[in-house]
């Protein structure tokens, strides 16, 4: 037998599950958002993750070499990324006052509209492929499995959102539940 499905074999079925089922969910809600996107906005769900990302940050600026870690692209890819947005007005990259070897990339007025404007489509797709099929109770579960998982809070955390705080804040206190 091949090592993976022997180790695969090792796993408890709701481990099996739970797993498969993470990365097929993943892959399957990317790829519909990603071409649901391009069709009606021509953005790519990666362009989408960019724009958000600068436009929740209080400056609306992110290091260039933060962005790529929190959006899951490399960093050539990211600077490939960046360049292109930068022709088409969604972006500026630009040096710090301080450190003028550190590059951030800021959004432009021009970015935040054609976010805006993609908003509703990504929103709606997510809700139709993700939150339209769970209950609260397992909405709140996932929430609270990812918190544990990711093992600190995460950058959306930060947000200003009293009840994105407060659902973090809850778990916190769980603590080792489960």
């Amino acid at each position: 037998m091949h090592p993976h499905l022997e180790l695969m074999r090792g796993l408890s079925a709701d481990q099996r599950f739970a797993w498969l089922g993470l990365l097929e969910i993943h892959n399957r809600v990317v790829k519909e958002l990603d071409g649901e996107l391009e069709r009606e906005h021509g953005l790519s769900l990666s362009t989408y993750s960019v724009l958000a990302t600068l436009a929740r940050d209080p400056e609306r600026r992110v290091r260039m070499s933060e962005l790529a870690d929190r959006v899951l692209i490399s960093r050539p890819g990211m600077t490939r990324l960046i360049e292109r947005l930068e022709r088409d007005g969604l972006v500026e990259r630009r040096r710090y006052e301080s450190d003028a070897r550190q590059v951030y990339a800021a959004i432009t007025e021009r970015g935040l509209d054609r976010l805006g404007a993609a908003a509703h489509t990504h929103f709606d797709g997510v809700r139709a492929r993700f939150f339209d099929k769970l209950s609260d109770t397992q909405t709140r579960t996932l929430a609270s499995a990812w918190l544990k998982l990711l093992g600190e809070r995460p950058s959306y955390v930060d947000l200003d959102d009293p009840e994105l705080e407060a659902a973090a804040l809850v778990d916190d206190a769980a603590g080792a539940d489960g």
